[in-house]
């Protein structure tokens, strides 16, 4: 397996020093640790120690691994590599994660730790081609794919059955590596005894919650001009995956009738749900905003035409009342839940519905 082989799809290019310029977002860890590196040096930063140090021992002391660890077989091998990648040399070290400190993630409290290991194991072996080993999306099978396999790194998954501003629970986790997604390169994985799943979702977490925590040291180090203090990072971060709660659908499902769909479409054309913007007035995702979005990771990204009946979670009533209420994180499909009642919201439920079973009245 090529793991080093250049991925045309992945955003490569370095930070514009045009303050105007609307940079891509999807950039590989290690430019944007350099390009911070340069940042610090150019303005005299007053550090304890250079920048990839500072990333990498707060995350290794709070998480048990680093950044580096996904990159080179120890310290000495990385920093030869590192020092010239900020000037724009290709980043060429060896790919063999350390190991992870179990005692330093048990003591988190984030992690069932006992699944950590044999999750990693079969990260590598199952997930790892598309999803890259540090879970940043750039394995030597994702420039093949469209869309692009997830990025974890950023702690960001799209379908949950959390709120808006909520992390993904396990169950979301399992939930997709069981069942896929439809209509994208995700495929199920539900011949994998259920155990294994479990472990994977572990190690999922793993990356997405180390990822998210090294991710935001960076980017607050370079909205603050300062480096923040690793621990309320941290703490700040970890509460937001602990606290990850399941959003239940409001009041009881109405009728799925002739009714209800034809209530449903009245909401889908409302200027309220402005469903038709983006989806179009046939749900055909050719709406007139429909070429307008990137997603959070900087790729372009279209509404998805109702009318072939592939939804990503599948078309059950209590997936898409969620999906409906809270919308789709990291997408600008946005939450109606402050905006419609549940009666609204169920009757719009049912509408979508329609568009595959071709039941529209």
């Amino acid at each position: 397996t090529n793991w080093l082989a250049s991925d045309p799809g992945r955003k490569t290019e370095y930070y514009s020093d045009d303050e105007d310029a609307e940079e891509t977002l999807d950039f590989p860890f290690l430019d944007d640790v350099a390009y911070l590196a340069r940042v610090a040096a150019e303005d005299e930063w007053e550090l304890e120690g250079t920048i990839d140090e500072l990333v990498s021992s707060a995350s290794r002391e709070r998480l048990g691994r680093d950044y580096r660890g996904y990159f080179a077989v120890d310290h000495d091998a990385y920093t030869a590599q590192f020092k010239g990648h900020g000037d724009g040399a290709t980043w060429a070290g060896p790919l063999s994660p350390a190991p992870i400190d179990l005692e330093a993630a048990r003591a988190t409290g984030l992690f069932e730790v006992e699944r950590l290991v044999p999750g990693e194991r079969e990260y590598r072996r199952l997930c790892a081609g598309c999803h890259g080993l540090a879970g940043d999306g750039s394995g030597p099978s994702s420039r093949y794919l469209d869309p692009r396999p997830r990025n974890f790194r950023k702690g960001i998954f799209k379908f949950t059955s959390t709120g808006w501003d909520s992390r993904a629970r396990r169950e979301d986790l399992f939930r997709t590596i069981t069942d896929g997604l439809v209509g994208s390169a995700m495929p199920e994985f539900r011949l994998l005894p259920e155990e294994k799943r479990w472990d994977v979702v572990e190690y999922v977490r793993f990356l997405a919650i180390q990822g998210e925590f090294e991710q935001t040291l960076v980017r607050e180090a370079l909205g603050f001009e300062e480096w923040p203090d690793p621990d309320e990072t941290f703490a700040r971060i970890a509460g937001w995956w602990g606290d990850a709660k399941q959003a239940f659908p409001g009041g009881e499902e109405p009728a799925n009738d002739a009714d209800s769909i034809a209530r449903g479409r009245g909401v889908y054309q409302s200027l309220t749900a402005a469903c038709t913007s983006c989806h179009g007035p046939q749900g055909r995702g050719d709406g007139p905003s429909a070429n307008e979005f990137l997603d959070a990771w900087g790729y372009p990204i279209f509404p998805r035409d109702l009318t072939t009946g592939q939804l990503r979670v599948g078309t059950g009533s209590a997936d898409l009342y969620v999906l409906l209420a809270h919308g789709i994180k990291g997408t600008p499909m946005p939450g109606q839940a402050g905006a419609l009642t549940d009666q609204e919201l169920w009757d719009l439920v049912h509408f979508v519905q329609s568009f595959a079973t071709g039941e529209r009245r």
